[in-house]
């Protein structure tokens, strides 16, 4: 759809979101991104979804042809591949935090064109656990209060401690117009780390399907906390979180705890071993980049997840995101010892003659590479079991074997 990106269209696009100029080079250039090469490009991924719905928008108004590019969207495979009006998407009102009422889901439903592409993955129950968060909740309640009820309000504490649907990291946003409207309240959002964060494995598996996947496999470690998954799932909460005041949250009415409870010298040990360690990594890895010594990367190509995944970088923002939790200049903090950022410079001084190849392969050279629980937590299985039912799991399109199988070139 690159080809119907107008000047007008391009410029505008630009003002509203200078950090993705190279893509939208790259794209004007190409016409498309390559299949496998997909987001957030290095923001947060609130961010990511705002830009490809504005893109959307933006390109249509300029140039009605770009309907023909963007009318049918297909997901990536493993997921519902389903035709969809993806300026509808684009234009839809329904913000992930809200919870729809019966008209929201009939909106919602008239999205799909062709509900029997999506039924083995839309329709079906497959045993797993769907739960609004904590603060989709609060929004909910206190949008039902009086305006003479709400202004009286001063702490919310929202306990997220069970794993939520629809990208419950960015629910923050939800929250901004509640806080405008009453500068004398503060919110507390507090996310629980083992029940909740670090449960995401790499494939974007149900509950469910990450359970049973578990349970099933006969490979090591695939009954613990992979150290492979750790950086990527409190990374996505870490940087949505530093995104929120520019986005109009007032500065003192927001803070996030990590929660490390009833485990924090385990959780210490984890954050000062792989996330500080990962963080490092990727800063690291980006001097290198910037310096031209690990040829073949774009600006555009650095970001994403084209060819073979980016392991070691997360997000552009994240390694002086946690140089401000650790200086205590964030709204994010932590109820344990979170440890020190690493010399990142040391680092690339040590492997400057590594190529794109050694970084990849040697950041899944994590120690340890799995981590066992420890008491009162229950075992990491007895963990993921909590957000499923004991039915029979239907895996869409791939097989359990697959699923394994496809596990295992990740990590």
């Amino acid at each position: 759809m690159g080809k119907y990106i107008t000047k007008e269209a391009y410029d505008e696009l630009r003002d509203m979101y200078p950090q993705f100029t190279p893509l939208l080079d790259a794209l004007r250039a190409r016409g498309s991104l390559p299949p496998l090469a997909r987001g957030p490009y290095g923001e947060a991924p609130s961010v990511f979804r705002r830009f490809i719905q504005d893109v959307l928008d933006v390109t249509y108004s300029f140039d009605k042809r770009a309907i023909r590019e963007i009318g049918v969207y297909s997901p990536s495979i493993g997921h519902c591949v389903s035709g969809m009006h993806a300026l509808c998407i684009a234009r839809c009102s329904i913000d992930p935090w809200i919870i729809p009422s019966r008209y929201d889901m009939q909106q919602l439903q008239l999205m799909v064109l062709n509900d029997a592409d999506c039924e083995p993955t839309m329709s079906r129950h497959d045993g797993s656990e769907w739960r609004f968060s904590a603060a989709a909740a609060a929004i909910y309640f206190v949008q039902s209060l009086p305006d003479t009820i709400r202004r009286h309000l001063r702490r919310l504490v929202l306990l997220e401690d069970r794993e939520a649907l629809a990208y419950p990291e960015s629910h923050g946003y939800g929250l901004i117009p509640l806080c405008k409207e009453n500068p004398l309240l503060h919110v507390e959002r507090r996310v629980n780390l083992w029940r909740n964060v670090f449960q995401p494995g790499l494939l974007k598996e149900t509950p469910r399907q990450r359970y049973q996947l578990r349970e099933e496999s006969t490979q090591p470690g695939m009954e613990s906390l992979n150290s492979c998954v750790v950086t990527r799932n409190v990374a996505p909460w870490i940087v949505e979180a530093h995104e929120l005041v520019p986005a109009g949250m007032p500065a003192s009415s927001y803070s996030l705890l990590l929660d490390g409870d009833p485990v924090p010298q385990l959780t210490s040990r984890i954050f000062q071993s792989i996330v500080q360690r990962d963080v490092a990594w990727q800063e690291a890895w980006t001097m290198s980049v910037d310096q031209g010594r690990i040829p073949g990367l774009t600006s555009v190509s650095r970001r994403s997840w084209e060819g073979d995944c980016r392991v070691c970088y997360f997000f552009e923002a994240l390694p002086q995101a946690m140089k401000d939790m650790a200086s205590g200049n964030s709204i994010v903090r932590c109820n344990f010892d979170a440890g020190e950022p690493m010399d990142a410079e040391k680092l690339r001084i040590e492997h400057h003659h590594w190529n794109e190849d050694n970084w990849t392969r040697k950041w899944r050279e994590h120690d340890p590479l799995f981590w066992n629980t420890e008491p009162p937590l229950p075992s990491w299985m007895d963990l993921l079991k909590e957000n499923s039912h004991h039915f029979t799991i239907r895996p869409g399109n791939r097989t359990h074997g697959e699923w394994r199988r496809f596990f295992g070139q990740w990590c």
